[in-house]
Formats: C-alpha cells, structure tokens, sequence
C-alpha cells in the first residue's frame, strides 16, 4: 500500500501512483511474495524542503529529485532494525521523497510526461527502499538501473499504462 503526502499546492493522480507502486513491487524477487502486505509512505514536496533534507542527509546543499529512506524492518535476516515494529503484519519499507519542481523541470528536459517522470523517480525510490544502490559500485548501478528499466519497459508501467 501506497501512502501519499502531497505536500505542494499542484494536485498529484494518486490513483496512477498506487498502480505504479503495486506494478513495481510485483516485480521485485525479494519483495514480490509480500507485496500486499508492504507500506511506503510517498511525500511529494517542494525545493526547499527537499534541499534541506538533502543537506541534512546527504550533505549535498541542493534539490534533488527523489530519496528514499527505509525503515529495516523487512530486513528479517539482519534480525535487527533501529525501528520500532508493530505487531501489524504490515512491511513498513519507508519513506520516499519527490521533489515536484525538480521532476518537473527533468520531465521537460528528457521529454518526458510529469507521469512517466513521477513514475520513473517513484520506481527508482522503491529499488533503494528495496535495498538496490546505484551509488555504491558499477555493477550496482548497472543491476539496479537494469531492473529500474525493466519495470518501465517492456510489459512493465509504460506499456501497462500506456504513459509517454
């Protein structure tokens, strides 16, 4: 399940987000078995809130376009999580963050729709929530882009949902 925080004065298609959040975790080996049972809060903000969280987390002083923060708590094999777990049978994964003036501008950049856009950032925010890390060597980002591409592709969101 998809929960959504629209956090900007600019309405955002809930519906098509939720499909597009179900559509991504269905075609994620680790995560596919337990789809139905998964939470991700999704918050759609502005530039400044995002360049704060940004600065604060990344020490990066400028807007980006999404980051994902997950809770631990699907890490079952880790056996350990620093949040605290509800007795809900419930996968609380995490929080992903989009920032709508900077999606906006990279949509009109790539020629891109605002919904392939939003699509593309909140697939891409469910691989890291997924524990995928483009950042972390070439063969990461290679695997995790590849995958990311996979479930835009072919058979995937874009074709699924028939999205520009």
């Amino acid at each position: 399940m998809l929960i959504i925080k629209n956090l900007i004065r600019l309405k955002v298609d809930e519906k098509f987000l939720q499909s597009v959040a179900r559509k991504a975790l269905k075609n994620l080996p680790k995560l596919a078995k337990n789809s139905k049972k998964i939470e991700i809060e999704l918050v759609v903000i502005g530039e400044k809130r995002m360049m704060s969280l940004n600065r604060d987390w990344r020490g990066k002083d400028k807007a980006t376009d999404v980051l994902s923060f997950e809770s631990g708590k699907w890490k079952v094999e880790s056996g350990k999580s620093d949040f605290i777990t509800p007795q809900d049978d419930i996968i609380h994964l995490g929080q992903i963050f989009i920032c709508y003036p900077v999606m906006a501008r990279q949509a009109r950049q790539y020629g891109y729709s605002f919904r392939k856009e939003i699509a593309r950032l909140l697939v891409h925010g469910i691989l890291h929530l997924a524990g995928y890390d483009h950042e972390k060597s070439a063969k990461e980002e290679k695997k995790m882009f590849g995958l990311q591409e996979k479930i835009m592709g072919e058979r995937g969101i874009i074709q699924h949902y028939k999205i520009n």
